[in-house]
Order: C-alpha cells, then structure tokens, then sequence
C-alpha cells in the first residue's frame, strides 16, 4: 500500500479515536490522538510535496519550518499542549483547542473530510 495511503488511513484512525475520547470526556486521550492526526497530517502533507515522511519530530518541525511555515506554526502551539498530556490532567477547553489545531491543519493542507469517511 503505498505511504500515503497508510497515513491518510492513520489521520483518519486517530481523528476517530479523538472524536470519541472527546465525547467520552477522557480529555487527554482526546488531546494525545488529535496531536498524533495533526503531526501524522503534516507527515501526509510533506509526502504529497516531497514524497518523503521525516522520521520524528525534529525532521517534521524542521522540514515545515522552511515549507509551510503556517503548518509549522500549528505544530509549533500544539505540542507543549500534547507534552502537557502526558503529566497533567488535561481540561476540556484545552482537548478542543488541540481540536481546532488539527481541524485548521486540515483545512490548510487539504486534507479532505470525505477522505476519512474513505480510509
């Protein structure tokens, strides 16, 4: 299967999973899986441009930086809110925000809705 599809199958399995943490009120759940759609969307976005997906963070952060500064700068926001996830109790209000992160992330690579409904 080639990387794309495998990524746009991962946004998609992550945004699900986030959607319903969310509505289950497990808030870091919800935040972790969004953050993980949005870095594996910027993971998509690259390969469409360079046909190349980085091997970690520091490779993504950097890559964007010189690419799609706008992504970037999403990525940027949301991971001290997902590094928090991992030793805090993560609010509501917080979980949406890392929401509308990925929901934008989508909309400036693209990535369309009817495409996770597919994958």
């Amino acid at each position: 299967m080639a990387a794309d599809t495998l990524l746009a199958q991962n946004i998609t399995e992550f945004a699900q999973g986030a959607a319903t943490a969310l509505k289950n009120k497990s808030f870091n759940v919800a935040t972790t899986l969004y953050f993980k759609a949005l870095a594996v969307l910027a993971d998509w976005y690259l390969y469409q441009k360079t046909k190349h997906v980085p091997k970690n963070h520091a490779e993504r952060f950097r890559t964007l930086q010189r690419t799609m500064p706008e992504l970037y700068h999403l990525l940027d926001q949301a991971f001290p809110l997902y590094q928090d996830s991992y030793t805090l109790r993560i609010e509501e209000e917080r979980a949406q925000t890392m929401k509308r992160f990925y929901d934008e992330a989508r909309r400036l690579t693209g990535f369309a809705s009817d495409r996770e409904t597919r994958a």
